[in-house]
């Protein structure tokens, strides 16, 4: 992978956009476009790698990244933290998963490097934040929340790009119209759940499921 052109075009983009993160707390339309459009890139700058499921670790490798598995703590999901060297980080994952949703949390936290660190885009910023910690708890209504809300935004549309998922729920249906949920998440490696929720969000699945 070419981190150059990878910072280029982060660059190129956060200047181009009219959207933007921070101070916007609604998950709305504008904000998941910049979130996808983010994405999609970084997968087509990786080119290679960009099959399903999406090897998210080596994308984390391929940004100099490292993940390592801790016991030990209590309360956390995942946490993710710069370390000394030059745009490096460490993703630290805490709880025994499945594989389905290690990946889903390591994506995750690449979503808070991206669109909350500055990770590539805004220098400052990234020497100023030291780490993002996930709370399996943590209250509502506060800015954490709708970060995390973004950071799931993120590992969504990175692991489930929008026209691979409604590609791929075309060729699973069946005689019915029917698409069986399990085969599509197995496909993308993503939990049953989370393909449901990326279903809602683009307004294929009823929102009732």
């Amino acid at each position: 992978m070419n981190t150059l052109s990878l910072k280029e075009y982060l660059t190129f983009f956060e200047r181009k956009s009219t959207i933007k993160i921070e101070g916007n707390k609604k998950m709305d339309y504008q904000k998941r476009k910049y979130i996808n459009e983010i994405t999609s890139n970084i997968i087509k700058i990786f080119g290679s790698i960009s099959v399903f499921p999406v090897e998210v670790e080596k994308i984390v490798k391929e940004l100099n990244g490292k993940i390592k598995y801790d016991s030990d703590q209590t309360g956390l999901d995942a946490k993710i933290e710069r370390t000394n060297k030059d745009y490096s980080f460490i993703i630290t994952l805490y709880k025994t998963e499945p594989n389905n949703r290690k990946r889903f949390s390591i994506a995750h936290e690449l979503g808070h490097l991206f669109l909350h660190m500055g990770y590539l885009i805004n220098e400052k910023k990234w020497e100023q934040t030291k780490d993002y910690s996930d709370l399996v708890f943590y209250r509502k209504g506060n800015q954490k929340q709708f970060e995390e809300y973004e950071a799931n935004e993120f590992a969504a549309s990175l692991l489930m790009p929008e026209n691979d998922f409604l590609k791929k729920i075309q060729e699973l249906k069946d005689s019915d119209g029917y698409c069986n949920l399990n085969d599509l998440a197995e496909y993308f490696g993503v939990s049953s759940e989370a393909a449901k929720i990326r279903g809602k969000v683009l307004k294929v699945f009823p929102s009732y499921w």
